[in-house]
């Protein structure tokens, strides 16, 4: 079982520099923005914190930053890589901080089946000394975690709550009524509405590193009630996301904060940043859409 919590939790960006290190001054102004917008808590080292890309020591760094500004907000630290004793090792490190719970996005690159990845997650729950947080995310790992792995984890005392970024929304349905005790908590931006009227703890968004306020109060709206009011907002998300899409993941998050007068910095490689031409761009779709006045 886990204490319970809800809400809004932004899957932070991690800024960089141009030599390539983490702007821990970029990363406190966005944390005190997002605090001060309303945001319950943090997703960090996510994938659009770019957590997969990063180091023991850089996720380490980002995870005490946020810990440092967040200003009593909840924070899940998403350890989650293919070496599972850095997975240990920075779920540790990142427990000792003060985290509230470690994430663990499921093993990938290789196939792995049902027995596999009862094994992955019992050693690191059990090497960890808690249940942690399972991070499904299938289109980037090839590996969905089903309601009925997620029911066999649980009932083992592995799993403190889930954040489901399948987009299945049948699946979200099959774990609230499993009624499994644990937190769950949607993932893809364009389907929280469903999920929050499904009856999902909360949500962790992307696009509220960008949007704060929007996201914010399609979560309050919903859960006030006011849901015609809810479902128009997330269509305003729905038209920021379709804009997102034309351009390079992860970077148009950076790009878009910018253009919105606040500094992003830039995203680790392999992934590149915008180019001025795709940021010129980037500018007239936000306008057109309005989110840029």
């Amino acid at each position: 079982m886990s204490s319970r919590f809800s809400g809004v939790l932004t899957a932070i960006i991690t800024p960089f520099t141009s030599d390539g290190r983490i702007d821990k001054d970029v990363l406190v102004e966005n944390v005190d923005y997002l605090v001060e917008c309303g945001v319950d808590g943090f997703y960090v080292c996510g994938t659009t914190g770019q957590g997969p890309l990063m180091s023991k020591d850089e996720r380490l760094e980002v995870i005490r930053t946020v810990l440092d500004h967040c200003k009593g907000r909840k924070v899940i630290a998403q350890v989650g890589t293919l070496n599972i004793n850095d997975v240990i090792d920075v779920g540790r490190e990142a427990l000792d901080m003060g985290v509230d719970h470690v994430a663990i996005v499921a093993p990938y690159y290789y196939q792995y089946d049902r027995e596999a990845l009862k094994r992955y997650y019992t050693i690191v729950s059990e090497s960890l000394k808690t249940p942690v947080f399972l991070y499904n995310i299938p289109s980037a790992t090839g590996v969905n975690l089903n309601p009925e792995l997620v029911h066999e984890l649980s009932s083992l005392g592995l799993v403190a709550g889930i954040k489901d970024s399948s987009g299945y929304l049948e699946q979200i349905v099959e774990l609230i009524e499993l009624s499994l005790g644990i937190l769950i908590f949607n993932g893809p931006d364009h389907t929280h509405y469903y999920a929050l009227t499904a009856g999902v703890d909360g949500i962790v968004s992307g696009v509220s590193n960008v949007v704060p306020k929007t996201v914010v109060s399609l979560y309050r709206n919903v859960k006030e009630g006011n849901m015609e009011k809810a479902r128009k907002i997330q269509y305003e998300i729905l038209k920021l996301l379709e804009v997102f899409r034309g351009y390079p993941q992860i970077a148009v998050y950076h790009a878009a904060i910018e253009l919105m007068g606040r500094r992003a910095g830039k995203v680790k490689p392999p992934l590149r940043d915008l180019d001025e031409k795709e940021k010129a761009m980037l500018k007239e779709d936000l306008e057109l859409i309005g989110v840029l006045s």
